[in-house]
C-alpha cells in the first residue's frame, strides 16, 4: 500500500486515482507520475515498486477484435492511451530508478516487446515502446541485449521517422 508520509498532495491524489482504476484518469495520472518522476526523484521514492507495479498491470493493449460499438472503440482508446503513457513512464522510471526497474525489467520487456510485434501498431505507441526500450537499455545494458534479436528490427523502424529530440537521443544513447 502507499506510504503518504511527507508527500505532496498531488502525488496522494495521483496515487489515489490509479487505485481507482478509472482509465480517464489512469491516462493523465500515468503522464503526470513519468513528468515528476523526470523532475523530482525523491518525490516518488518510497513508492515506487507500487508505482512500478501498477505500470506493469497497464502494459497491456485492449482486444481490438470486438469493435461492435462506439462505446467499446471509446474505452479501447483510452486503454490506448493509457499504454502509450505507461510506456512512456516505464522509460522514464527507468533512468530515474534503475534499481528499482532491475527488479522488474524481465516482466516489463516481455511485454514491451509483445506490444512492438503487434502488426499495425499505433505509431505513437510504437515509438514510446521503443524509447522505454532504449532507456532501459542505457541502465541496465547487460540484460537489455539478451533481448535484442526480439525487438531490433521494429525498434529501428519505429525510432527512424521521430525528429530529432532529446527522447529519441535518449533512447538511441
Amino acid at each position: 500500500m502507499w506510504n503518504f508520509e511527507n508527500k505532496n498532495l498531488i502525488v496522494v491524489y495521483i496515487y489515489k486515482y490509479l487505485d481507482l482504476n478509472e482509465n480517464y484518469l489512469n491516462h493523465y495520472g500515468i503522464a503526470l507520475l513519468g513528468d515528476i518522476a523526470r523532475y523530482d526523484k525523491i518525490i516518488l521514492k518510497d513508492n515506487i515498486n507500487y508505482i512500478t507495479d501498477n505500470l506493469i498491470r497497464n502494459l497491456e493493449l485492449p482486444d481490438m477484435t470486438n469493435k461492435s460499438s462506439k462505446d467499446n472503440n471509446d474505452i479501447e482508446m483510452e486503454k490506448l492511451s493509457i499504454c502509450n503513457n505507461t510506456c512512456w513512464t516505464i522509460g522514464i522510471l527507468a533512468i530515474s530508478y534503475p534499481d528499482c526497474i532491475k527488479d522488474s525489467v524481465h516482466i516489463i520487456m516481455k511485454k514491451l516487446i509483445k506490444i512492438i510485434s503487434l502488426p499495425r501498431l499505433n505509431k505513437s505507441l510504437a515509438q514510446n515502446v521503443c524509447i522505454s526500450i532504449g532507456r532501459c537499455g542505457n541502465v541496465l545494458p547487460e540484460i537489455i541485449s539478451n533481448y535484442l534479436d526480439q525487438f531490433l528490427k521494429q525498434f529501428c523502424l519505429s525510432l527512424r521517422n521521430i525528429k530529432d529530440s532529446l527522447e529519441k537521443q535518449e533512447a538511441f544513447m
